[in-house]
């Protein structure tokens, strides 16, 4: 009786702990950061920022590279690259 009675308990506190994991994984493994509105990208070839407003005091940055600068971008040529989590 006392076996089943601690095996009930070792139980309960796993799932208790499997379910803090779950509700908490988001913010476990997405750490955002946010740039500076006048921050400025350097890289050592030509390309354009474009900024695309999401919602209000919110927008995300767009990098366009060509791949032969001084050409129209084709956009059945187009990639898009999402750099994930903490970059």
């Amino acid at each position: 009786m006392r076996l089943l009675l601690g095996l009930g308990i070792v139980g309960l506190l796993w799932a208790g702990v499997c379910a803090w994991y779950y509700f908490r994984q988001e913010s476990m493994i997405f750490f955002p950061s946010r740039l500076p509105g006048e921050h400025q990208f350097a890289f050592d070839r030509p390309f354009e920022t474009h900024r695309i407003e999401v919602a209000p005091d919110v927008s995300l940055s767009a990098l366009l590279f060509r791949s032969n600068p001084g050409t129209e971008a084709t956009p059945e040529r187009a990639i898009l690259y999402l750099h994930g989590n903490a970059g």
